[in-house]
């Protein structure tokens, strides 16, 4: 089939779309949507809205409201005594640790690992695997053979 792997469309390794290998779309690495790896929204990791982590609302971390803590009552956190949130520890708001708003671990927001967001690991997104987008392995796409997409062998196209 002209030197083409099979099976393919338009002179593009198949399964692809537009003459980029899939699964990808529009050039992206899939799993992706619009440009960011996926599982993302809007350039933020996933578990993430509108640029501030999950559990959050406007802003403040959940649960709160309208930029007081929730419960509240009267601007002060409820249940509270003498002005400070109930139950709290040490003066810092509970559930909390090491002076962080729980859910946090030792000062970075939960659910982390080694002070990366979660879900990612070793500073990369996550559905990624040493640098590279997922799925691909060793720096190749995945599926493939030898370096080359699959289904495709050593260049030379499969017949069934």
């Amino acid at each position: 089939m002209n030197a083409l792997p099979y099976p393919s469309m338009n002179g593009s390794p198949y399964p692809s779309m537009n003459g980029l290998p899939y699964p990808s779309m529009n050039i992206l690495p899939y799993p992706s949507m619009n440009g960011l790896p996926y599982p993302s929204m809007n350039a933020l990791p996933f578990a993430s809205m509108n640029g501030l982590p999950f559990a959050s609302m406007n802003g403040l971390p959940f649960a709160s409201m309208n930029g007081l803590p929730y419960p509240s009552v009267n601007g002060l956190p409820y249940p509270s005594v003498n002005g400070l949130p109930y139950p709290s520890v040490n003066g810092l708001p509970y559930p909390s640790m090491n002076g962080s708003p729980y859910p946090s671990m030792n000062g970075l927001p939960y659910p982390s690992m080694n002070g990366l967001p979660y879900p990612s690991m070793n500073a990369l997104p996550f559905a990624s695997m040493n640098g590279l987008p997922f799925a691909s392995m060793n720096g190749l796409p995945y599926p493939s053979v030898n370096g080359l997409p699959y289904p495709s062998m050593n260049c030379l196209p499969i017949h069934p």
